[in-house]
Order: C-alpha cells, then sequence, then structure tokens
C-alpha cells in the first residue's frame, strides 16, 4: 500500500483535514470491528487536533465508548507534570469527550525509571 501524500494550505486546513480522517477511519473501524484502538502522539504537533477531536461537530460524529486510547510515546514524568503527554492529550482532549475512564490506557510513569516502567504489565489506569 502507497502512502498517500497531501499538501494543504496551512495549519488550520491541516488539523481540519485529519479531524475528518480521524472520524472516518473511527467509524470505519467501529462498524467493522465494533471497537477503534489508537495510539496518541505526543508532543505540542498533535494538540491542534485533540483540541478539534473535541469539538463540534467532530465529537458528536464518533462512538467514544467504542474508542480505546493508548499512547505512542510519553515522558517519565507523572500524569500531572507540565511535560507529561497524557496531560496534554487530556487538557485538549480526554477531558471533553465522553469517552469512558476505562478506555484511555496512559503509561504509567509515575516512578519516573524507564526501566521499570517499561516492564510493568499494562493495565487500566485512571485518568489523573
Amino acid at each position: 500500500m502507497k502512502a498517500e501524500q497531501k499538501i494543504l494550505a496551512d495549519a488550520s486546513t491541516l488539523i481540519d483535514a485529519a479531524a475528518e480522517h480521524f472520524v472516518s477511519v473511527a467509524r470505519a473501524s467501529i462498524a467493522k470491528r465494533g471497537v477503534f484502538f489508537v495510539a496518541l502522539a505526543g508532543g505540542s504537533t498533535p494538540k491542534g487536533l485533540y483540541q478539534k477531536l473535541a469539538m463540534s461537530p467532530f465529537v458528536e460524529q464518533v462512538d467514544w465508548s467504542r474508542v480505546h486510547l493508548f499512547f505512542g510515546d510519553e515522558r517519565c514524568v507523572a500524569p500531572t507534570h507540565d511535560d507529561s503527554n497524557f496531560k496534554m492529550a487530556r487538557l485538549a482532549m480526554i477531558d471533553h469527550i465522553p469517552v469512558p475512564a476505562e478506555n484511555v490506557h496512559r503509561v504509567p510513569t509515575e516512578s519516573g525509571d524507564a526501566a521499570v516502567v517499561a516492564v510493568i504489565t499494562p493495565k487500566r489506569l485512571s485518568r489523573s
């Protein structure tokens, strides 16, 4: 499968297109498998997308009860730390969408030790 490339006019157009694509893929996955698993990126780049997904009309277009959020990367800081990718995603989107808490799978970074975090068995954690 060849990757599709698009050149868009500006960041706002990119965010709108990414939100439309997210909704389309989420709806197709839910229709086919009954669930949508997505790994969220960290850092400042995806923040605008997360904020857009939490707003109308996008938030109403996804059955968030069937969405599971994972994190593709995370810093070894507390989930309340300003450097936490989880905190950014929570403030930008998670707190504003009707996704069940048990469907949010954050990286348990509380120990601050990446080697320890890497071997922890994944488990459902609270949003805090």
